[in-house]
């Protein structure tokens, strides 16, 4: 349409005046012309809701503010990696009076200052700041008065230490709160999450610093039912003993602990709402420690990849495990075309993944 300047599609245009959905991609690195933008913009109507802004450098204060005048009933706007977005460019959002959803995930430039001008859109539900290198603890102060999130992503804000997580406690709403690889986080951190009563879903994924102590706040937050604590490597069996108590949990990733051991799925066995549980790469799991796993009557999908100790013996306690759907087994080496098969008992079973084992039959079931 615009050959070398921008790409077009309607998401939902049955006719032009029911179009609700538009996406701007630019190609180039180069601002995207005003010129090609109002002409795109123009053909919107004033109940477009969504629009996504994709290019990269080509994004800046002033493509912001062209869609601002021009669609002023946007309720979502994602203009993630949007390198040349500048803090100044956000002071435009809060003529936005029916934004509920923002999309800000890697636009490099921002810093605390920027989320001064977001605290002026009161109404947002859902707020993206993940991989936000300036952002500080400092500048989540300036969330407080965002009382209406449901879910907030801070993912890969590398600077925040989880002091700034004390200015989260007025989002009463707040369900969903990803804090994966924000690596100076800390256990102190976490404690301050307890004042969260909806808090739902929580991703710690690859948070270095936290230790069993950090668990000992999260069994405070006892509403959790879906948690991440992959690839927090300090975390042991005895940090898990504080999950005992967590019996709402339905989803729990435990990926890449290698100092997690059969005792510490021990502590665990007792979640018997879990419906998903992922034991990629605890490499010091045996057979032993899958029964603790046989009394989680619930689970659909389990993952137990590259656990290298893994026999027959040990699939054999999953055989109880009626509701599964999905079972990962990739990269267990000793486990043999016997022990693969065992788990055809399964009758829900629909995805059996058994790389890199000694299995060889193809399973024409799956």
């Amino acid at each position: 349409m615009f050959e070398d300047h921008l790409c077009l599609w309607f998401l939902r245009p049955a006719q032009l005046k029911a179009l609700f959905v538009l996406t701007l991609t630019h190609g180039s690195a180069t601002p995207v012309p005003m010129d090609c933008l109002r002409t795109c913009t123009d053909l919107c109507t004033p109940d477009l809701r969504d629009c996504i802004l994709e290019g990269r450098g080509s994004i800046d204060d002033g493509v912001v503010l062209e869609v601002v005048q021009l669609c002023p009933s946007l309720s979502s706007l994602d203009a993630s990696k949007s390198d040349n977005l500048s803090d100044a460019g956000l002071v435009h959002l809060k003529e936005l009076q029916q934004l509920t959803s923002l999309d800000l995930f890697l636009c490099s430039k921002l810093t605390d200052n920027g989320l001064l001008h977001l605290q002026k859109v009161k109404q947002l539900t859902s707020l993206d700041l993940g991989r936000w290198d300036k952002l500080t603890d400092a500048g989540l102060s300036y969330l407080r008065e965002m009382k209406q999130l449901t879910s907030l992503s801070l993912y890969g804000c590398k600077k925040l230490t989880g002091n700034g997580l004390v200015h989260l406690k007025e989002m009463q709403q707040l369900t969903s709160l990803n804090l994966g690889e924000c690596y100076r986080l800390t256990d102190a951190g976490l404690g301050h999450l307890q004042g969260l009563p909806q808090l739902m879903t929580l991703d710690l994924y690859e948070c270095k610093n936290l230790t069993d102590n950090g668990l000992l706040h999260l069994q405070k937050v006892k509403q959790l039912t879906s948690l991440d604590l992959g690839r927090c490597e300090q975390l042991t069996d005895a940090g898990l003993s504080y999950l005992r108590e967590m019996k709402q949990l339905t989803s729990l990733n435990l990926s890449i602990n290698s100092k997690l051991t059969d005792s510490g799925l021990a502590h665990l066995q007792e979640l018997n709402r879990l419906t998903s549980l992922d034991l990629f790469r605890c490499s010091k799991l045996t057979d032993n420690g899958l029964a603790y796993l046989k009394e989680m009557k619930q689970l659909t999908s389990l993952k137990i990849c590259y656990c290298h100790s893994l026999t027959k013996a040990g699939l054999a306690h999953l055989q109880e495990l009626e509701q599964l759907t999905s079972l990962d087994l990739e990269g267990c080496p000793k486990l043999t075309d016997a022990g693969v098969a065992s788990m055809l008992k399964l009758k829900h079973l629909t995805i059996l993944n058994h790389e890199s084992t000694k299995s060889t039959n193809f399973y024409s079931r799956f």
